[in-house]
């Protein structure tokens, strides 16, 4: 938060923070290799500074669940 506030002092406190896993499809190794391989995007987790709270992505639900025992 520290570094974020340095850099972009214009800009007001953030309301949340949403951590990402990027996953790049690669070919079997049988397969041609293709440049334009798919890029996927997957929630992971989601930090609410304000009430210091934390969530995780539920994909079979399609949204931010609490996290148990996380504070």
């Amino acid at each position: 938060m520290r570094a974020y506030r340095e850099r972009h002092p214009a800009r007001g406190e953030p309301t949340e923070a949403i951590l990402k896993h990027r996953f790049i499809r690669t070919p079997h190794p049988d397969e041609p290799r293709v440049w334009g391989t798919t890029v996927d995007e997957r929630y992971y987790a989601k930090w609410t500074p304000a009430t210091g709270t934390y969530e995780v992505y539920d994909a079979v639900r399609g949204a931010f669940v609490p996290a148990e025992g996380a504070k």
